[in-house]
């Protein structure tokens, strides 16, 4: 009988353990963990729970006279080992596929090791869909303090996750979870193993609408920063546990494994760090505030991790290095990552007291509507010279802003110390871009967004539009390319000849990227998305992603020089489409007489007149911008398209 791993599993060389390997400690049977890291791994749960309670206890969190309604022992006990069980089993998976995407391709053996960590990251993912159903039903039974024992208890179950938004996120991470589990049990295949990555991370993201970042004064960035939290935390103590778990498998190979993940572990670390000083500067209303129970289990958790940090830091500087000549280091490096792993399992474990108990600053609304929606004071009247001048904090637009200009400039750097030349336009075009999207995110566009439909849509443009053109004009695909080509050796190049994948065809043609971003205008203002997205975070993240990737799907299709005559009108036609798409929002905002996201706007308490009147300037908007499209696209476009001298690094 055909095992379900193989199902979709295409067959190839890497799918046949069987092949000798150039590394023969990859072709010998597996040895078991060593002594230390099998304590570390028995350990870990118990850790992290006991940790929990006793956080929780510290807090008073599970005194039942502090407790407004008491749904039983069962649920107010189950719910932080759920959560702790949840979070071990998510670290997991995430880990073991980030160390099975880590692991080079080019050995055949290897192959074996990651059928061996998908396998693995398929039976973790079943965990965490168990721990998930049970952290589901335990927050439910919290919530409306009702036993789950109780006769009416499913039928309130089926309302909170049907009716209530708190209810939905967690069904969504829930059904994540089971879509890895499911990917990661019928194939082992690199590019469905990407995809069940990518949608391990998604399944932390909804958590991040959870606990106190979702009800907060300034609760955009608390989620954002939550979620990058997350997002951090468990690709740092997943692969340290994913590459813990294979080491042995690994081999000759692990120093390499270690290295990659290294990289990623200080990217994760550095995340951690910022998006944990971030939420507890919203959690704390002054220093003070550390001397409660919450401060004081801040304190215990922040100095877990800079101990963590430390170690980490050690690790990549004396550790690794010896790795791939001393059997002594190798055994320095487990026992190490052990003790690591113990403490992160602790620190998980406070972790989770910290979101189930009571902040100092509390999650109490002020008595104002505006600023409750907002997260922030409603803003004096909205000028041209506020547009500039007025700047609240975003730090997610402020971390892409930042990264993308940063790494350009640093693969800008390593291609002019060996001597090649760039363009000055295409550097100047990027940096552009990169400031656009900190305005456009940060400074009044951002401000103003969930203040007037107008600002609203210009922020939209400027998002889906300006950034993408500016973007694409710095050619950083040919800068990265460039680059790569200066530092490796004439015989380690990639092969020229190699073409894309149907798909990156497809969404290479302009016909298709400009109906992907004339349905991404019709869907956001002609459904009730608008509406969802003033109110709900995960609406306004959704519209955010979705205009800048159709965005830069078009700027890419209409900037790649036509081969043919047909290819040059296909991407005339395309950019004609796009204007046009503008012109008919535009008319169509002008002109209609009915309200858009009416009961955001009634929420915010203004006139109907006034929103009709702001709707007309929201239509003048997209008027204009079809006309600046027309001409800045064109004009930024030629510049990316234009022939490259000799001299250039990209020729």
């Amino acid at each position: 009988m055909t095992h379900p791993r193989y199902l979709l599993t295409p067959i190839d060389e890497t799918s046949h353990p069987a092949v000798p390997s150039t590394h023969p400690a990859l072709d010998a049977a597996p040895q078991r963990p060593s002594r230390t890291t099998r304590v570390a791994l028995i350990l870990g749960a118990p850790l992290a729970a006991g940790a929990a309670l006793l956080a929780l206890a510290a807090t008073g969190a599970l005194d039942p006279d502090r407790l407004l309604i008491d749904p039983g022992v069962v649920a107010t006990r189950g719910l932080p080992l759920a959560r702790v069980l949840h979070d071990l089993a998510a670290t997991l998976t995430v880990g073991l596929l980030l160390v099975a995407l880590l692991l080079p391709r080019s050995n055949r053996a290897v192959g074996a090791v990651r059928e061996t960590a998908i396998r693995w990251a398929s039976w973790a993912a079943a965990a965490w869909v168990l721990s998930a159903t049970a952290v589901l039903v335990f927050t439910v039974a919290n919530a409306i303090g009702a036993p789950v024992s109780s006769p009416t208890f499913p039928a309130q179950l089926w309302f909170y996750i049907t009716q209530l938004e708190l209810g939905q996120v967690l069904l969504l991470s829930l059904a994540a979870a089971a879509a890895v589990h499911v990917i990661t049990l019928l194939t082992s295949d690199r590019a469905w193993s990407v995809a069940a990555f990518a949608l391990a991370l998604f399944a932390l993201l909804p958590l991040a609408l959870t606990g106190h970042a979702a009800g907060a004064d300034e609760h955009i960035n608390a989620v954002n920063s939550l979620a990058v939290h997350l997002i951090g935390v468990t690709l740092w103590a997943g692969g340290l546990l994913g590459v813990v778990l294979l080491a042995r498998r690994l081999g000759a190979a692990l120093p390499d494994v270690a290295e990659r993940y290294s990289r990623v572990a200080g990217f994760a670390f550095a995340a951690v760090a910022l998006s944990g000083i971030i939420n507890a500067s919203l959690r704390l209303s002054d220093p003070t505030d550390l001397a409660t129970p919450y401060g004081t289990l801040l304190i215990v958790k922040t100095t877990a991790l800079l101990a963590l940090g430390a170690v980490g830091a050690w690790h990549r500087a004396r550790v690794l290095p010896g790795l791939r000549v001393e059997g002594r280091r190798r055994r320095t490096f487990l026992r190490l990552a052990a003790v690591e792993l113990v403490i992160m399992a602790a620190t998980i474990g406070v972790s989770v007291a910290l979101s189930l108990s009571e902040t100092p600053i509390g999650d109490a609304t002020v008595n104002d509507p505006r600023r409750n929606l907002l997260g922030y004071p409603y803003p004096d009247p909205v000028t041209v010279a506020r547009l500039f001048t007025s700047w609240h904090l975003d730090w997610i637009g402020l971390a892409a802003a930042v990264t993308v200009a940063l790494w350009y400039l640093r693969t800008l750097t390593q291609l002019r110390r060996i001597g090649r030349t760039w363009p000055l336009r295409r550097t100047i075009a990027w940096c552009a871009g990169a400031l656009v999207l900190l305005w456009a995110t940060n400074g009044g566009p951002g401000v103003y967004a969930q203040v007037h439909l107008s600002t609203l849509l210009g922020q939209h443009l400027l998002l889906a539009a300006v950034v993408p053109a500016l973007l694409v004009a710095g050619r950083p695909v040919d800068l990265h390319r460039a680059n790569r080509a200066a530092h490796l050796p004439p015989f380690a190049l990639p092969r020229a000849s190699r073409r894309p994948g149907v798909l990156a065809q497809v969404l290479q043609r302009p016909s298709v990227a400009v109906v992907l971003f004339l349905a991404n205008l019709a869907a956001y203002y002609g459904t009730d998305w608008l509406q969802w997205s003033l109110f709900f975070y995960q609406g306004r993240a959704a519209i955010i992603a979705t205009s800048i990737t159709t965005g830069l799907l078009l700027a890419a299709a209409l900037s790649r020089r036509p081969g043919r005559t047909s290819d040059a009108i296909e991407q005339l036609l395309a950019l004609l489409a796009a204007v046009a798409g503008l012109l008919i929002l535009g008319w169509t905002l002008r002109d209609t007489g009915s309200i858009l996201a009416p009961s955001w706007w009634i929420a915010m308490l203004y006139p109907d007149d006034a929103v009709l009147a702001d709707q007309g300037r929201a239509g003048a908007v997209a008027l204009i911008a079809a006309t600046v499209t027309a001409l800045t696209t064109s004009a930024l476009l030629n510049l990316a398209r234009r022939p490259r001298r000799t001299t250039e690094a990209s020729a």
